[in-house]
């Protein structure tokens, strides 16, 4: 009888464990996919407020220009010289692996870390089958994010995007990614 009895409590013993195990995994999972959805609402509300911020706009204006002068002209250079002090700071106050500035023919016209993927084309270029190619698409209807996925020019580390369109007086010229 005092073995049953142990049989018995051992098993409703570990019933309790298991199931309060499960419900604390289950409560675990519910807060990281909120801890997710808000990093990712957080990403996406930024990345609108930025493509729409008067600041972006001029400096995307200036490099879309600067950008047809070629990357290495006196003209780009000034305009780096200008603007990237301004876009860094963002991508470090932000936490941003990176920040783009693409023109509406798909051209990476500016980004923060010059990776190999700068003044490429995302559309014919070596990227345009990676995920910031669908995130420049995507971002030309309105803001859209991307799903994780390996990134070359950042040496095959998963990378996920973020996309707004860049509106110059009411006209899309850009996408800010």
């Amino acid at each position: 009888s005092l073995i049953l009895s142990s049989i018995i409590f051992y098993q409703f013993a570990r019933d309790a464990l298991i199931e309060r195990s499960f419900h604390q995994l289950k409560s675990i999972r519910e807060t990281k996919k909120k801890q997710l959805t808000d990093f990712f609402e957080f990403q996406m509300s930024l990345v609108q407020v930025l493509s729409q911020s008067p600041a972006i706009q001029q400096a995307f204006a200036k490099y879309d220009s600067a950008y047809f002068s070629g990357v290495d002209s006196e003209l780009y250079t000034q305009t780096n010289i200008k603007y990237n002090p301004y876009l860094a700071t963002i991508k470090e106050t932000y936490g941003l692996y990176d920040l783009f500035l693409v023109n509406l023919d798909g051209d990476i016209i500016y980004t923060v870390v010059h990776e190999p993927d700068f003044a490429t084309n995302l559309i014919h270029g070596p990227y345009s089958d990676q995920n910031i190619a669908s995130a420049f698409i995507a971002g030309q209807k309105g803001t859209a994010v991307v799903d994780f996925d390996h990134y070359a020019p950042s040496l095959g580390q998963p990378a996920s995007f973020v996309a707004s369109p860049i509106k110059i007086k009411g006209e899309m010229v850009g996408v800010l990614i």
